[in-house]
């Protein structure tokens, strides 16, 4: 890791030697524009709520004590920070308000020094107390931000949801499949924090909902975050300082044996003074029955010939996930954090397979195979992470080092009537370790600055295909600028990339990628937000890999280590409005997606079609999308969620050359959460996704609607039973089909999940307490599980 740390220091000295220079010169500019600009008096400090978050966007007036006169007015930063400056030193009084919380007011004397640190100011949930009851006053819905989109948890969400899945559904624009994958407004590369930590998406499934305190969304990640990341939520905990034991166990009881589908979970938190240590356990176990239906047409020398394929299939699907972590608070100014995972996987699909080759009406060849699969995956993870707060209030210093490692051992054996047989195997390994420093300072009342640095370095090969070695090592460096004013905000940032593949022959790729957003508030209530970013998306181990992968005798897939890197370039602009508590958005929207990473596929004269990842072209979307969170009683709550666009594909010369024409289409994406609350804490959910087929630039992918609906009873907050039901009434459900056309043939394909009339699961939950927990620590990561393990792959 010392090696890793030497060499950020290198490489960075050289290929960002101009870029520093650029920011001391920002720097400078700032600081002085601050120093000769404002007053030389100031008043500062921290507003916080109950459980230790940060109070972003509350009011804070100063007033003379004498007459009550107004003198100077702010709000608080994203971190709870405040500073007013008088002209005069004097005898004052602070006014601290935001909705849902009782009002403070602060005596300021203020004679002697030239700044005046108030320190930390607590706020507290506004209660009304009412003759035989006691109600917590409802809090905002949603708050909007330059960078991001605050959603606030409330009672009816948390009453609502078993698990933190749960809960993220009730969120506009998040949608979760039948495998628990999450999307954000169609977007599917999602990065998941919790307190700002990377987790991944089965971490939620044995978090409790009744920790959450509001979740933040930001469709248009900044210059901070990782360029493949097209999407982040960051679920911000309710934490404690009080020593206890916390924690929860989860389960999942399938009624059929056939319809198995369980995501298990248990966590425990022990808080010992300054030490916190955790340990939980997520699994995911999914077993169907699977019909598959392949039909190809190949034309050569004006005859037809047609293949059809249909499989009997079973999916075994299982994963273990162990989480283990501590945090240690040394003071009030550092935190370590250590924090790791092991997590052993499989999915196999076994089963038979019939095929038949035909020309007319004559069967020319008809055969009969059994597929057996073999896999075995384990994903090791470990992070190091440090963290230094400064004297002055927002500046903090952050230093995170990561190890990640993939190993996987898939076989597939597909043996005819005749004893021939068909063996495909594949020994993946992928390594990275990567060393990050990030600062953040506050250049004064309504501006700050963050930079930082990061390196990694990984290496992917497969030992089955030893000409295959790919290493990558990639450094990067940041900046951003936040301007928060009274009725404009702005975010500006760049970062710097640079790529240097397989070292031996020293290929290398240097990129900018920008990022702004500005936003503009008419009122408290109604604001336009305007963003645009660009970012790269770097080939993953299975993009890249040559080995070929048989998925019959007459089909098969395989990487292309020779792949670039592809562009993108998102452009929004969304008007928010927030009406009584009901939230509601419209955007507009521009994508382009450049060098496209798409499967080319190619027929051979023996009628084998080849499907070879390669760069195909551009992508252009264009459309307008709407999500709301509203209230349509005291106990419903609905939340839905539509996207409409047009498609432009635009081939480059290899897909002229396969005979790929443009296409020009529309689509849609579309969704919705219910929530609907009884008496004797009885509630009812129900969630619907349909998107109508993607369009590439070869072919399409589809998938059928889906839908869940569940009911749960929870007894004396501690006890939670309920019963899910997904897709009744259907019989079956398309989890993936696709239909390619090519120079001289076409392909269509669809596997199916058969399913009983009503697919039922039952799940409880059971949760233990005896104190809260200290805080975690809020960081970002630099991983990314870029290995096939959630759904259905074949």
């Amino acid at each position: 890791m010392q090696l890793i740390i030497n060499q950020i220091g290198r490489k960075m000295k050289t290929s960002n030697r101009n870029a520093k220079r650029i920011l001391w010169a920002v720097l400078v500019l700032f600081q002085y524009g601050i120093l000769h600009g404002q007053s030389t008096f100031s008043i500062y400090g921290q507003i916080m709520d109950e459980q230790d978050q940060p109070v972003s966007y509350a009011n804070i007036v100063l007033y003379n004590r004498a007459d009550s006169s107004f003198i100077s007015g702010t709000i608080s930063d994203q971190e709870g920070i405040f500073k007013v400056s008088p002209a005069n030193q004097g005898h004052f009084y602070i006014a601290v308000s935001f909705v849902g919380f009782e009002s403070i007011v602060k005596e300021v004397i203020f004679q002697t020094q030239t700044s005046f640190d108030l320190g930390t100011i607590r706020l507290t949930e506004e209660r009304i107390e009412l003759a035989e009851a006691m109600v917590t006053a409802e809090r905002i819905k949603a708050k909007e931000e330059v960078d991001r989109t605050t959603f606030f948890v409330n009672s009816q969400m948390i009453k609502a949801s078993v698990t933190s899945m749960d809960l993220i559904q009730l969120i506009p624009g998040i949608q979760v499949d039948l495998f628990r994958n999450i999307s954000l407004e169609g977007k599917s590369n999602v990065l998941i924090l919790v307190n700002g930590m990377e987790r991944s998406a089965e971490f939620l499934s044995q978090l409790d909902p009744q920790r959450i305190d509001k979740v933040e969304i930001n469709n248009h990640p900044g210059a901070e975050f990782r360029t493949d990341a097209s999407g982040v939520i960051n679920i911000i905990l309710k934490e404690g300082n009080n020593r206890g034991v916390s924690g929860h166990v989860y389960s999942e009881i399938p009624v059929k044996l056939n319809e198995v589908y369980a995501f298990p979970a248990a966590n425990i938190n022990l808080t010992l003074k300054k030490i916190n240590l955790f340990a939980s356990y997520d699994g995911e176990l999914s077993y169907f029955d699977i019909e598959e239906i392949n039909n190809k047409s190949i034309t050569a020398s004006g005859q037809e010939t047609r293949i059809s394929k249909t499989g009997f299939k079973q999916q075994e699907y299982w994963s273990h996930k162990i989480h283990y972590g501590i945090d240690y608070h040394l003071n009030q100014k550092n935190q370590l954090s250590l924090y790791g995972y092991v997590n052993p996987w499989s999915q196999e699909f076994d089963g038979v397979i019939e095929l038949e080759e035909s020309e007319s009406d004559s069967i020319l060849n008809s055969r009969e195979g059994k597929q057996d699969d073999t896999n075995r995956s384990r994903m090791v993870y470990g992070t190091v992470y440090y963290k230094h707060l400064f004297r002055r209030p927002g500046t903090h210093l952050s230093l995170d080092l990561n190890y990640y490692k993939y190993r996987g051992q898939t076989t597939r054996l597909f043996t005819e009537e005749n004893g021939a047989s068909y063996l495909n195997s594949s020994l993946p390994l992928q390594e990275a370790v990567s060393a990050r420093l990030d600062i953040r300072v506050p250049l004064g009342e309504n501006l700050v600055i963050q930079a930082g640095a990061r390196q990694m370095r990984q290496e992917m090969s497969d030992a089955e295909w030893t000409s295959f070695h790919f290493r990558e090592l990639v450094s990067a460096a940041y900046t951003t600028l936040t301007f928060a004013g009274e009725k404009i905000q702005l975010n500006a940032g760049l970062r710097m990339e640079h790529a240097a593949m397989n070292l031996e022959t020293r290929s290398s790729i240097a990129t900018l990628l920008p990022h702004m957003s500005a936003k503009i508030d008419f009122t408290d209530n109604r604001n336009l937000r305007l963003t645009y970013r660009k970012t790269i998306e770097r080939p993953t181990i299975y993009q890249l890999n040559p080995n070929i992968n048989g998925i019959d005798p007459y089909t098969s897939f395989q990487g292309n280590p020779g792949l670039t890197p592809a562009i993108h370039h998102e452009l929004s602009l969304d008007y928010s409005v927030l009406v009584k508590n009901n939230y509601l958005s419209l955007g507009a929207f521009f994508t382009q997606s450049v060098d496209c990473m798409e499967y080319l596929a190619t027929v051979s004269e023996d009628l084998h079609i080849r499907y070879i990842m390669q760069n195909l072209g551009n992508t252009d979307k264009l459309g307008l999308k709407f999500l709301g969170s509203a209230k349509l009683h005291k106990n419903v709550s609905f939340n839905p969620f539509i996207k409409v666009y047009g498609v432009f594909t635009l081939g480059n010369e290899l897909a002229a050359e396969n005979g790929i024409e443009n296409h020009n289409r529309m689509a849609l994406e579309s969704g919705f959460s219910l929530s609907v609350l009884f008496k004797h804490d009885f509630s009812l959910n129900a969630m619907f996704k349909y998107n109508s087929p993607t369009t590439r630039i070869q072919g399409s992918y589809f998938e059928d609607m889906l839908y869940f609906v569940s009911l749960e009873k929870t007894f004396k907050d501690r006890f939670t039973v309920g019963i899910t039901s997904a897709l009744p009434f259907s019989r079956e459900f398309t989890f993936r089909g696709y239909e390619t056309r090519g120079s001289g043939f076409s392909e269509y394909s669809e596997d199916n999940i058969q399913l009983s009339l009503i697919p039922v699961w039952l799940k409880f939950k059971y949760s233990f307490s005896s104190g809260k927990n200290v805080d975690g620590i809020k960081r970002t990561d630099d991983f990314t599980e870029n290995t096939k393990k959630k759904g259905l792959f074949q």
